[in-house]
């Protein structure tokens, strides 16, 4: 609902009220464990479900837009009430069971399998995960704005503007959390960090001083109207995003959602499921005494880090757009823009095997540290000392805003229109990098959390995922004779870099999802090993930790950008990343009398039919111990959250009639 208030003819003032409700839920299928294998195989309940979204909002907004002399200003404000609820399982609910190897390896390798799955070690992990995780939730935004595009002379015009902002409840109060409970009872000087300042724990706004001026300028060097130079520079907030606080805020709700088991092998009969045959044993029990409002004996740990803040972006920009002639422009914007404050996962209580494991240079399993010998995380001998079990919580991920980013571009577009033809061709060179090499600015999961100590080593640094140093765009309609009309539409990209990564924990922190090969190991190297296949091999994880000593310093994130393909006589190719596509409409029109016609077309898809692969998952990573996918074919172009962008060769016709 809005209204228009027209004061005076250079008054205007304009209120808006919105309101939305909106309800989502989504229904588990199976009771059944969730069993996983390499590669991203899974049987069994899906993750994250069931879960269910309850969303009311209310805004209100006004305008003020008033006219004189050679300003125009228009200074506002926007207030929106929500109210979330709702519950949402940030993993499995259940058991989760994982192996090391694929089943064709368990069941075709009886050296290391003998007795196939029942084998006793032959599973890498058991999870089980029970309880709630609500997100009832109350946030009010409110911000504060006022512009002003001043024309300084008819060919010189500044936009001037400053933006203020605050989400109110935006982050939970963690004073309950029942991790923070525990690091409070610890004489550590991490723990004492995170738990020392009472008010940044019990927060709930994540700032009060979210001030954003920005200015832009336009100029016509010549006054006829032909050219402009354009530039800017602003900075903007965005909001941490509930999927981002929920993980704390769950561990301060009277019900808590948890890990309350979580064994592991290092290797197949190696670790605390040496014994463990699937499908003969039993599942392994909660821990005695388990109850639900509390953290287990051995529970995962959740935390927002309480020096959180809501990221924002430092933009600049400069550029050029000038008509040549009567039919060609051609404009070209340079973009630098620098990420602050973005969200990173941090484990704060790894295992530290590179202090308790002798097979790490420079070990000292005789520590004090190694509480629980090679199992030994950073905050057992803590734990003890406060008169806790060593293994009180084992891992502890903490929700930060520790990250940056940079990306930066150079668009050139040219366009040009003719007498029954349209064209425009845009090429960009640009650069996209970060730590961790993940696209920052939007959430990228638990799964690949860091050790503190390994966020900032030079190496974290690099490419992004999304990051393509070349694009190229074509794309016309042209009209040809007898009516008919073709719409063609080209685009050509460099290779999006990902990361060989060994799927075993190489730096002894106990996380081997986003562990890269060591430097110097060539990913073909590495392919040509754990391919291979027979009775007496080692297992594919032994077989990687070959090549990849522990303790090896890894090669640089995202530092891949070709892939192999391995054909059936075993020998392998290589192939680029790049992707290529054209897309065409063809049509024709057919008109009967006056008042009616027939539009029909053809649509083909990837005309030339390219295949376009990608190399890796959507974090971008491409784990050795899946040895069927290890740097070969896992989707076509474009992994992520979204569908991928490349398809087969298809053929859509279709018709329409207007009258």
């Amino acid at each position: 609902m809005s209204h228009n208030f027209t004061i005076s003819p250079t008054k205007l003032n304009q209120f808006t009220f919105h309101f939305q409700d909106f309800k989502n839920a989504i229904l588990g299928v199976t009771e059944a464990p969730r069993i996983t294998f390499p590669g991203g195989i899974e049987i069994g309940a899906n993750v994250n479900v069931p879960q269910a979204t309850e969303e009311r909002k209310f805004q209100f907004r006004d305008d003020f837009s008033l006219q004189f002399d050679k300003h125009s200003l228009k200074f506002g404000v926007n207030y929106i009430h929500t109210k979330l609820g709702g519950f949402f399982f940030f993993g499995s609910r259940g058991y989760t069971v994982t192996f090391f190897d694929l089943p064709s390896v368990i069941a075709t390798n009886t050296a290391l399998y003998p007795l196939g799955f029942a084998t006793p070690g032959a599973v890498q992990n058991i999870q089980f995960a029970a309880g709630e995780a609500s997100h009832d939730q109350t946030l009010h935004q409110l911000a504060f704005y006022v512009q002003d595009d001043y024309k300084i002379t008819p060919r010189l015009t500044l936009n001037l503007g400053l933006r203020w902002d605050a989400n109110i409840g935006n982050l939970p109060d963690q004073t309950n959390n029942r991790t923070i409970l525990l690091l409070q009872q610890l004489n550590h000087p991490l723990a004492q960090a995170i738990t020392a300042d009472p008010q940044k724990l019990s927060r709930s706004t994540p700032s009060w001083t979210e001030i954003q001026p920005r200015i832009g300028f336009a100029w016509d060097p010549t006054g006829a109207g032909r050219t402009v130079i354009r530039g800017g520079y602003g900075i903007f907030y965005d909001q941490l995003f509930q999927n981002l606080t929920l993980f704390g805020k769950s561990q301060a709700d009277p019900e808590i959602y948890q890990t309350v088991l979580n064994l592991t092998n290092t290797a197949v009969g190696v670790g605390q499921l040496s014994a463990y045959r699937f499908g003969i044993d039993p599942l392994p029990a909660p821990p005695a005494g388990f109850n639900i409002s509390n953290l287990a004996v051995g529970g995962f740990g959740r935390i927002t880090d309480p020096d959180a803040s809501e990221p924002y972006i430092q933009k600049f920009s400069l550029g050029f757009e000038t008509t040549l002639g009567r039919d060609y422009t051609i404009s070209s914007d340079y973009v630098h823009t620098l990420g602050i404050h973005e969200s990173r996962v941090q484990v704060i209580n790894p295992r530290i095997e590179n202090i308790c494991n002798a097979l790490y240079p420079g070990s000292n399993p005789a520590s004090p540290q190694c509480v629980r010998g090679v199992n030994s995380r950073l905050l057992d001998l803590a734990f003890v000392n406060a008169g806790l079990p060593a293994n009180r919580l084992e891992q502890i991920n903490m929700i930060g805003t520790t990250n940056r980013s940079l990306f930066d571009s150079w668009t050139t577009t040219f366009k040009m229109r003719k007498r029954g033809m349209l064209f425009s061709a845009s090429y960009v060179l640009s650069s996209s990098r970060s730590w961790g090499g993940q696209p920052v600015a939007s959430y990228t999961g638990n799964g690949i959390a860091i050790a503190p100590q390994n966020q900032f080593l030079p190496q974290e640094f690099g490419p992004t995922r999304f990051d393509e140093r070349h694009r190229l765009v074509m794309s016309g309609v042209f009209e040809l004779p007898w009516g008919f009309q073709i719409a063609p539409i080209l685009q050509l990209s460099s290779a999006r870099p990902y990361s060989p990564s060994t799927g075993v924990d190489i730096d002894g922190d106990g996380l081997g999802t986003i562990d890269r090969l060591c430097e110097g190991v060539s990913p073909l190297a590495l392919l040509q090993s754990v391919i291979q296949t027979g009775a007496g091999l080692p297992s594919v994880s032994d077989r990687v930790r070959a090549l990849n000593p522990r303790g090896c310093v890894q090669a640089p994130v995202n530092s891949q950008r070709s892939g192999f393909v391995v054909r059936s006589d075993g020998t392998i190719e290589e192939r680029s990343g790049r992707f290529f596509n054209v897309d065409l409409r063809v049509g024709k029109n057919f008109r009967f009398g006056e008042r009616y016609r027939l539009s029909t077309y053809a649509d083909f898809y990837n005309l030339f039919n390219v295949e376009n692969l990608s190399y890796a998952n959507r974090f971008g990573l491409s784990p050795a111990t899946a040895a069927g996918t290890f740097s070969q074919p896992f989707s076509l172009y474009g992994p992520g959250f979204g569908p991928p962008v490349g398809r087969p060769l298809t053929v859509q016709f279709g018709a329409r009639f207007t009258f």
